[in-house]
């Protein structure tokens, strides 16, 4: 009997612990008193190699997969308001892991905007692995008129209860040629478990304008709290809120709030 039960096991096929692919789905509702819109977006990705999920909590796999990728995504964004229009997306990042400590990557998108428009975007950056669980890391992105440059530190930690949390910090400079935006933020999320996480993101933004508003600039605070859950390892649906207020030294402008539910769910295969 034991051998019966022995060769039944064989031939049951084992649980996949790791993906390549994946498929999103979501939409946002934005209500800030004088006006009202919903976004919606799709986005597919799939990468060359597969990416292992078993090594911590699911929602940060991707990054605990610590491996040279080249990943393809592709996305498609709806506005629904007032003034409808879509767009879409289309990029590929690649990424080289060097003696599992350095990092370097690049990536290229091709967006196709509403009223038949179209923009090219590239980055490149560099990382480097504090740990098998945390890095720092810069980016700078151009498109030939804008350009960011970006330093981040992202980290997952394990506690004394076997439980996980990570944190995540970055600085921002987005230059437009008739403005410039100094942004800082992160957020910090706590995975009671494998498969659920609670995220609390702060963020800061200063906007000093250059052109015909010159001297005049923007603050804007935002926080968001969102709850993500897998149903299993492959199927998961996030809910989110969002609050943010800005202040302009325009009078044109002046101040603004605005409130946001977001919903969204995921599928790995």
């Amino acid at each position: 009997m034991k051998k019966l039960i022995s060769s039944a096991l064989i031939l049951l096929p084992s649980i996949a612990l790791s993906y390549q692919s994946s498929f999103s789905a979501g939409t946002t509702h934005y209500d800030n008193g004088s006006r009202n819109s919903t976004n919606s977006s799709l986005s597919i990705s799939h990468s060359i190699v597969e990416i292992d999920d078993s090594k911590g909590p699911l929602a940060v796999s991707e990054f605990l997969n610590k491996k040279s990728n080249v990943k393809i995504q592709h996305s498609e964004f709806y506005s629904h308001s007032r003034n409808s229009y879509s767009s879409s997306s289309t990029s590929i990042y690649g990424n080289y892991i060097y003696q599992d400590k350095f990092e370097v990557r690049a990536s290229y998108s091709s967006l196709d905007l509403f009223k038949n428009d179209s923009k090219e975007y590239w980055d490149i950056g560099a990382g480097y692995y504090l740990s098998d669980t945390q890095k720092i890391s810069t980016t700078i992105i151009s498109d030939g008129d804008i350009d960011d440059f970006n330093v981040h530190y992202f980290g997952v930690h394990k506690s004394e209860n076997e439980t996980h949390y990570s944190v995540s910090s970055y600085l921002n400079h987005h230059n437009a040629g008739n403005y410039d935006r100094y942004s800082t933020g992160g957020s910090l999320s706590y995975y009671p478990n494998q498969y659920l996480s609670h995220s609390l993101s702060p963020a800061f933004s200063y906007t000093e304008y250059n052109s015909s508003l010159s001297g005049s600039s923007t603050e804007y605070y935002s926080l968001s709290y969102a709850v993500n859950y897998f149903v299993n390892r492959d199927f998961s649906s996030s809910i989110s809120v969002y609050y943010s207020d800005s202040h302009s030294s325009n009078l044109f402008t002046g101040s603004d709030s605005t409130t946001g539910l977001s919903l969204s769910i995921s599928n790995r295969f």
